[in-house]
Protein backbone atom coordinates (compact mmCIF):
# COMPACT_ATOMS: atom_id res chain seq x y z
CA UNK A 1 0.00 0.00 0.00
CA UNK A 2 2.81 2.54 0.93
CA UNK A 3 4.69 2.17 -2.37
CA UNK A 4 1.56 2.85 -4.26
CA UNK A 5 1.62 6.30 -2.66
CA UNK A 6 5.25 6.52 -3.53
CA UNK A 7 4.02 5.74 -7.40
CA UNK A 8 1.51 8.27 -7.16
CA UNK A 9 3.67 10.66 -5.45
CA UNK A 10 6.12 10.58 -8.62
CA UNK A 11 3.98 10.26 -11.09
CA UNK A 12 2.42 13.15 -9.95
CA UNK A 13 5.71 14.96 -9.37
CA UNK A 14 7.37 13.61 -13.00
CA UNK A 15 3.69 15.55 -14.30
CA UNK A 16 4.68 18.66 -12.36
CA UNK A 17 8.04 18.66 -13.60
CA UNK A 18 6.73 18.44 -17.74
CA UNK A 19 4.43 20.99 -17.20
CA UNK A 20 6.98 23.87 -15.39
CA UNK A 21 9.58 22.48 -18.61
CA UNK A 22 7.25 23.31 -21.28
CA UNK A 23 6.19 26.79 -19.13
CA UNK A 24 9.84 27.33 -19.39
CA UNK A 25 9.97 27.08 -23.07
CA UNK A 26 7.62 29.09 -24.05
CA UNK A 27 8.67 31.92 -22.02
CA UNK A 28 12.00 31.46 -23.30
CA UNK A 29 10.31 31.42 -26.71
CA UNK A 30 8.57 34.69 -26.10
CA UNK A 31 11.65 36.61 -25.01
CA UNK A 32 13.53 35.05 -28.08
CA UNK A 33 11.24 36.66 -30.11
CA UNK A 34 12.39 39.99 -29.91
CA UNK A 35 15.77 39.40 -31.22
CA UNK A 36 15.52 40.00 -35.36
CA UNK A 37 17.38 36.22 -36.43
CA UNK A 38 15.23 34.24 -33.96
CA UNK A 39 11.85 36.13 -35.11
CA UNK A 40 13.29 35.67 -38.69
CA UNK A 41 13.03 31.60 -38.47
CA UNK A 42 10.38 30.51 -40.74
CA UNK A 43 6.85 28.52 -39.37
CA UNK A 44 6.17 25.13 -39.60
CA UNK A 45 3.08 24.36 -41.14
CA UNK A 46 0.41 21.65 -41.48
CA UNK A 47 -3.18 20.94 -41.12
CA UNK A 48 -5.19 19.03 -38.68
CA UNK A 49 -8.09 16.01 -40.14
CA UNK A 50 -10.59 19.18 -40.32
CA UNK A 51 -8.36 20.66 -42.76
CA UNK A 52 -7.55 23.79 -40.69
CA UNK A 53 -4.45 25.00 -41.22
CA UNK A 54 -1.63 25.18 -37.87
CA UNK A 55 1.64 26.61 -37.65
CA UNK A 56 4.56 26.57 -34.85
CA UNK A 57 7.60 28.72 -35.10
CA UNK A 58 10.86 26.08 -35.24
CA UNK A 59 12.42 27.93 -33.04
CA UNK A 60 9.69 26.55 -30.19
CA UNK A 61 10.16 23.20 -32.15
CA UNK A 62 13.89 23.29 -31.65
CA UNK A 63 13.70 23.82 -27.82
CA UNK A 64 11.02 21.61 -26.98
CA UNK A 65 12.79 19.00 -28.77
CA UNK A 66 16.49 19.61 -27.25
CA UNK A 67 14.19 19.43 -24.03
CA UNK A 68 13.16 16.42 -24.78
CA UNK A 69 16.66 15.56 -25.37
CA UNK A 70 18.28 15.99 -22.27
CA UNK A 71 15.38 15.55 -20.04
CA UNK A 72 15.73 12.02 -21.95
CA UNK A 73 19.86 11.94 -21.05
CA UNK A 74 19.43 13.51 -17.14
CA UNK A 75 16.62 10.28 -16.34
CA UNK A 76 19.14 7.94 -18.15
CA UNK A 77 22.17 9.35 -16.20
CA UNK A 78 20.03 9.42 -13.01
CA UNK A 79 18.80 6.07 -13.12
CA UNK A 80 22.77 4.62 -13.75
CA UNK A 81 24.15 6.29 -10.82
CA UNK A 82 21.44 5.48 -7.89
CA UNK A 83 20.45 1.77 -6.72
CA UNK A 84 17.43 1.36 -8.34
CA UNK A 85 15.78 -0.51 -5.32
CA UNK A 86 16.18 -1.07 -1.78
CA UNK A 87 16.76 -5.13 -1.40
CA UNK A 88 15.41 -4.71 1.99
CA UNK A 89 12.18 -2.47 1.93
CA UNK A 90 11.54 -2.14 -1.85
CA UNK A 91 11.77 1.46 -1.67
CA UNK A 92 13.62 3.17 -5.08
CA UNK A 93 15.91 5.55 -5.78
CA UNK A 94 16.30 6.90 -1.92
CA UNK A 95 19.62 6.31 -0.99
CA UNK A 96 22.26 8.48 0.87
CA UNK A 97 26.26 8.44 0.79
CA UNK A 98 27.91 8.82 3.63
CA UNK A 99 31.57 9.43 4.41
CA UNK A 100 33.07 9.74 7.88
CA UNK A 101 36.39 9.40 9.31
CA UNK A 102 36.52 6.39 11.83
CA UNK A 103 37.19 6.14 15.14
CA UNK A 104 39.23 2.82 16.55
CA UNK A 105 36.50 1.74 18.33
CA UNK A 106 34.28 1.79 14.79
CA UNK A 107 37.34 0.49 13.06
CA UNK A 108 37.52 -2.49 15.86
CA UNK A 109 33.88 -3.24 15.63
CA UNK A 110 33.88 -3.01 12.02
CA UNK A 111 37.11 -5.54 11.95
CA UNK A 112 35.62 -7.97 13.71
CA UNK A 113 32.00 -7.83 11.68
CA UNK A 114 33.89 -8.03 8.80
CA UNK A 115 37.44 -8.28 8.49
CA UNK A 116 37.07 -8.92 4.32
CA UNK A 117 36.75 -4.86 3.91
CA UNK A 118 40.16 -3.77 5.51
CA UNK A 119 41.97 -7.22 3.42
CA UNK A 120 40.67 -5.24 0.35
CA UNK A 121 42.39 -2.24 1.40
CA UNK A 122 45.32 -4.87 2.70
CA UNK A 123 45.25 -3.84 6.34
CA UNK A 124 45.55 -5.86 9.35
CA UNK A 125 44.08 -4.50 12.88
CA UNK A 126 46.94 -2.89 13.97
CA UNK A 127 47.71 -0.88 11.29
CA UNK A 128 44.11 0.12 10.64
CA UNK A 129 44.33 1.63 14.52
CA UNK A 130 47.33 3.59 13.76
CA UNK A 131 46.37 5.18 10.24
CA UNK A 132 43.48 7.13 9.20
CA UNK A 133 40.73 5.14 7.85
CA UNK A 134 37.59 6.59 5.80
CA UNK A 135 34.32 5.03 5.36
CA UNK A 136 32.39 5.12 2.54
CA UNK A 137 28.75 4.13 3.09
CA UNK A 138 25.80 3.05 0.71
CA UNK A 139 22.50 3.45 2.94
CA UNK A 140 18.86 3.80 2.40
CA UNK A 141 16.94 6.75 3.61
CA UNK A 142 13.78 4.62 4.74
CA UNK A 143 15.13 1.40 6.51
CA UNK A 144 18.78 2.29 7.03
CA UNK A 145 20.12 -0.69 4.73
CA UNK A 146 23.70 -0.51 4.48
CA UNK A 147 23.91 -1.40 0.56
CA UNK A 148 28.13 -0.96 0.59
CA UNK A 149 30.73 -0.11 2.39
CA UNK A 150 33.92 0.56 0.95
CA UNK A 151 36.67 1.95 3.03
CA UNK A 152 40.01 3.94 2.31
CA UNK A 153 43.36 4.66 4.08
CA UNK A 154 46.70 6.27 4.14
CA UNK A 155 48.70 3.91 6.11
CA UNK A 156 50.94 3.22 2.45
CA UNK A 157 51.23 6.39 1.95
CA UNK A 158 55.30 7.46 3.55
CA UNK A 159 55.93 9.22 6.44
CA UNK A 160 58.47 11.80 4.90
CA UNK A 161 55.82 12.32 2.05
CA UNK A 162 53.41 13.26 4.49
CA UNK A 163 55.91 15.71 6.41
CA UNK A 164 56.37 17.18 2.91
CA UNK A 165 53.04 18.28 2.63
CA UNK A 166 52.91 19.84 5.51
CA UNK A 167 55.68 21.76 4.70
CA UNK A 168 58.31 20.14 7.00
CA UNK A 169 60.92 17.96 5.24
CA UNK A 170 63.36 16.15 6.74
Amino acid sequence: MEYKKILKKRSIKMVAEVVSILIACLALHWLMLNFQWYSSLPDFRWTNGDGQPLSMHYGLVAMLVCSLIIGIIFEEARRKIRVKVCSKCGLSRAITKTTALLTNEQKEDLYKKSPELFSEIHLNLKTALSSNVTGNYVQCKKCGYQHECKLRTDAHVPDDFRESDSGYIR
